[in-house]
């Protein structure tokens, strides 16, 4: 399954710290960049066909069990306790070779899902927040395969029901996921810009479609610069990483400073520095007339690069 995280954002930026924040406070996570990712993971437009996935319904006291991923059973044994979704405490749940880290989901808040698919942020944003909180904790102790926001069970058979048959496919996974982490990378172009369509009193018709004509001349000329300059920032990213995967850019292109890039990397955790490093240098000698400027943020659970199949939800 290909699993969706959060945007990447700018080192010591705002997301950083707004990321830094939510383990200890949990609704501090959800900021203006975030927003977007949010809303796609919780009404489910990005969600891969064949995900174990049960609707969220707006409100219910007994709504199952969570399931934020699965891990090594001593790391899932030394999550248990810890804070999980809403307050509700984790546990591990023993699947052979590995375990499920879960919490069970029996208050009466909603989750800021209307049955229309409108989203209210204040009430989701705790709960996303919770339920990356707890992968990072999950990650601090070891590999995991990261579930998406949502990933729900009426009860604990139905989950091991429908993870047991991919055990061996899932510690496969996490053999591979040891050690690695994911980095997101978004490069935005400050040297876009985009002229006003407005036509000076001294120009007639002829003139002023002339000069658009130049203008818009002008802007392809520097968006081919800054993809290349783009292109060559990522390279020097992807020689630094087991492997990479490019994303679509989410921003509107006539944005002030239009996200050109973006990309997300699974770097070996001790490589942290050196892929930091990479990143800064790569950036400093793209041509300074094109205004670029790289986000960088991680470490997160490789949501971008896990490929298990697990079977569905009952």
């Amino acid at each position: 399954m290909n699993l969706h995280g959060v945007a990447a954002g700018q080192v010591r930026s705002v997301i950083e710290e707004a990321t830094d924040a939510a383990r200890r406070r949990a609704v501090e996570i959800l900021t203006a960049r975030l927003t977007e990712l949010i809303v796609a993971e919780a009404t489910g437009s990005g969600r891969p066909a064949g995900e174990p996935v049960e609707s969220v319904e707006s409100g219910g006291s007994e709504c199952g069990w969570y399931l934020y991923g699965l891990t090594w059973p001593s790391v899932a044994a030394a999550m248990t306790g810890a804070a999980g979704m809403a307050g509700a405490p984790v546990r591990a749940v023993p699947l052979g070779d590995v375990a499920a880290v879960v919490s069970a989901v029996e208050d009466e808040r909603p989750w800021g899902i209307g049955d229309g698919g409108d989203v209210d942020l204040d009430l989701l944003a705790p709960r996303v927040a919770d339920h990356q909180r707890v992968l990072e904790e999950i990650l601090e102790r070891g590999p995991v395969v990261p579930l998406r926001f949502g990933v729900m069970y009426p009860e604990l058979s139905a989950l091991t029901e429908a993870l047991e048959g991919g055990v061996t496919e899932l510690a496969r996974e996490l053999r591979r996921l040891d050690g690695l982490v994911e980095w997101g990378l978004t490069i935005e172009c400050g040297g876009i810009q985009v002229p006003l369509p407005k036509a000076a009193r001294s120009e007639n018709g002829r003139q002023y479609l002339s000069r658009r004509r130049q203008d818009r001349e002008v802007i392809e000329r520097a968006e081919t610069d800054a993809a290349a300059a783009a292109g060559t920032v990522h390279s020097a990213l992807v020689a630094r990483s087991h492997d990479a995967v490019v994303h679509p850019s989410r921003r509107p292109a006539r944005a002030e400073k239009p996200a050109i890039f973006r990309a997300s990397y699974l770097v070996t955790r001790s490589a942290t520095d050196a892929f930091r490093a990479a990143a800064g240098q790569a950036l400093a000698a793209a041509p300074p007339q094109l205004g670029l400027s790289g986000e960088l943020t991680g470490p997160w659970p490789a949501y971008h690069f896990v490929s298990v199949h697990l079977g569905e939800a009952v």
